[in-house]
């Protein structure tokens, strides 16, 4: 191998390429030494008393010492590829990384919200599904279960904690478990503000991604107070499908404030955060329960947690308030854990769902638009529906709204009755007619036109639409969507 190595050095292409790099490196090496002296000799005061160690013990032990050499030259070479990640985001080879300015003017798409005259929520409008609040809005408990599970050390660092690196780096290493993550709260605020993307090679890329919240969480940490970095926080944080923010989740899961949640409603809550799916407690209630009860478990652990950094900055005096306030004690747990999760799904979110859904279309597509035409922001730009969080109250009433979509629904199904009935004994017959309409959209269809590019004839496919299909249908017997048998 080494005949090989010493042959493809003495090749001439080789060496004309290394003495073309000598030749560049040279003066660039001149114009550095200033600097790299220094560093060098004090490098090596410092690997001087570790050199001789190793020398010893190679001599000693040197089959050892061979091994541990072998072992060495992968970390190392690893060591100084991470480096050289670490440069490149630094030097935004792998895109910009975001400056003070546009930190500082962190918006948010907020719903707007729809009211009903008696200030009932009846629907909303977003591009994401979110509603900022302030933190004095929001339930102690919740600040409470988020930084004993999360982030236990968020008033003790700057965005970055060494201290879980070492825990997870251990834990890895030789207890094969990762004993929690490493991020800070500051570095998943750093991911929800700016998803993670995709490069080359998925291994190199959450690399790349990690390395960027790092720079960002600690410019944010640089900006914001702690108060304020809690606040966004809780307002960006996804809770599973298109609900961001525990303004949103609080409401869709318990119908409730979020200042109003219980320690076990905001345990619930923060114990999604992990896996925002499989913790679903509407979904998964098994799963939510043993998630919640060991968030809680956390927040007895980190009942005596008191903030004494950063004790002068602004907010900090309403962030200890809410951390006295939210603490959960050993009786408290024993009682919490044996309740039921308690969670339902709340009509709050899709545009076809909920009260009064014409009169939202209607608002939406004809009454809106031509009002936010007379109206712009502060700064000259018109109103988004979508994204600028506006208040609507209108002037239908919820309950008589209930009472007439009830009283609809109840005719309809005796509707629907007459019809079954009246038709039963007309086999030949159809109440649509002819089935000219029903075909063109056939013809139409994706189905349609898969089966035709697979090969098959008009007959054929005719054949394969006659056959039944499961499929999810509206029936008025029970008002409800229903599953069809295949």
């Amino acid at each position: 191998m080494r005949t090989i190595f010493s042959s493809i050095l003495e090749n001439k292409y080789v060496q004309a390429l290394r003495q073309g790099v000598a030749a560049v490196w040279a003066p660039v090496r001149t114009a550095l030494q200033p600097v790299t002296t220094p560093i060098r000799e004090a490098w090596t005061k410092l690997a001087t008393p570790g050199r001789n160690a190793w020398a010893r013990f190679s001599d000693r032990y040197p089959r050892t010492a061979t091994i541990l050499s072998w072992v060495a030259v992968p970390i190392r070479w690893g060591l100084y590829f991470l480096l050289l990640l670490i440069l490149g985001v630094w030097m935004e080879i792998f895109g910009a990384l975001p400056n003070s300015d546009e930190l500082r003017s962190i918006e948010t798409a907020n719903a707007s919200e729809i009211y009903s005259a008696d200030s009932v929520l009846i629907g909303r409008f977003y591009i994401e599904n979110r509603t900022t609040i302030g933190l004095d809005k929001i339930s102690p408990y919740v600040v409470t279960a988020l930084l004993a599970t999360e982030d236990k050390r968020f008033f003790e660092h700057s965005g970055i904690d060494l201290t879980s690196w070492a825990r997870v780096a251990y834990g890895l290493l030789f207890t094969k478990d990762s004993k929690g993550g490493g991020s800070t709260l500051s570095q998943q605020l750093a991911k929800n503000l700016y998803p993670r993307k995709r490069y080359l090679v998925p291994g190199i890329s959450i690399l790349i991604n990690k390395i960027r919240e790092n720079f960002i969480s600690v410019r944010l940490e640089r900006i914001y107070t702690k108060a304020d970095l809690l606040n966004l926080y809780l307002n960006t944080v996804p809770f599973g499908g298109d609900r961001f923010g525990i303004s949103v989740a609080s409401r869709h899961f318990f119908n409730k404030k979020p200042k109003d949640l219980t320690p076990d409603q905001a345990a619930a809550l923060i114990g999604m955060l992990k896996a925002s799916t499989f913790y679903d407690p509407v979904r998964n209630p098994q799963n939510a329960t043993k998630r919640r009860n060991l968030v809680l478990q956390q927040m007895v652990r980190n009942s005596a947690f008191e903030v004494s950094v950063h004790s002068n900055e602004a907010g900090m005096d309403r962030v200890r308030e809410m951390i006295a306030k939210g603490k959960v004690t050993q009786d408290d747990y024993d009682q919490l854990i044996k309740k039921p999760i308690g969670a339902k799904r709340y009509g709050f979110d899709g545009n076809n769902e909920g009260a009064a859904t014409y009169f939202r279309e209607y608002l939406r597509t004809d009454v809106l638009p031509k009002l936010l035409k007379n109206y712009t922001k502060e700064d000259g730009t018109p109103y988004n529906l979508y994204t600028d969080g506006l208040k609507v109250y209108t002037t239908v009433h919820s309950r008589m709204q209930r009472y007439a979509e009830e009283a609809v629904q109840q005719q309809m199904q005796g509707l629907q009755v007459q019809f079954d009935q009246h038709w039963k004994n007309y086999k030949d017959d159809k109440p649509w007619g002819d089935d000219k309409w029903i075909e063109e959209q056939m013809r139409r269809s994706d189905r349609w036109a898969t089966l035709k590019d697979a090969g098959l004839s008009r007959e054929e496919i005719l054949a394969e639409f006659e056959k039944p299909a499961q499929m999810t249908i509206f029936s008025w017997k029970k008002a409800a969507l229903k599953r069809t048998p295949p």
